[in-house]
Parts: C-alpha cells; sequence; structure tokens
C-alpha cells in the first residue's frame, strides 16, 4: 500500500483525541519526513490558534478527521 501525502492536505483533524490536550488543525503539508500543520484551536496545550507544528512520521502520530462543522468523521 503507497501512501500518498497529497491527499492529506487542507483537511481538518483533531490531534490526540482521546488526551485532554487535544488541538485541532489543518494539515498544510505532507512530504517525506512528516506533517505540517496550523492549528486552529487548541485546549490545554503549548500551541496557540495560527501556531504551525510539524510531526515527523517517526512519531506517534494519532488524529481523526473533521468535518466542515468540527464533527469526527472517521479515525486514521
Amino acid at each position: 500500500m503507497s501512501f500518498n501525502g497529497s491527499n492529506y492536505i487542507g483537511k481538518k483533524i483533531k490531534l490526540y483525541p482521546e488526551k485532554p490536550e487535544s488541538k485541532c488543525g489543518i494539515i498544510e503539508d505532507v512530504d517525506d519526513l512528516g506533517f505540517t500543520i496550523r492549528i486552529t484551536e487548541s485546549l490545554n496545550c503549548a500551541c496557540g490558534k495560527n501556531d504551525i507544528i510539524f510531526i515527523s512520521h517517526s512519531s506517534e502520530l494519532d488524529f481523526k478527521f473533521l468535518s466542515l462543522n468540527n464533527t469526527e468523521d472517521y479515525i486514521s
């Protein structure tokens, strides 16, 4: 199974949905090294709105895709 990162760009996600310090964001870019995400909402974490974070493919990444109205669509 091949990975096509361009399918993820522009998708709204909720990072680490089971943790109290969860945050929402939009995937800005995906490359060979990992995901670049712009934070749109954060709760109990150091990241603020419009912060840009990078998460390496080698990191443990847990997220859910969100629809436009912020409801959970499915788990990645």
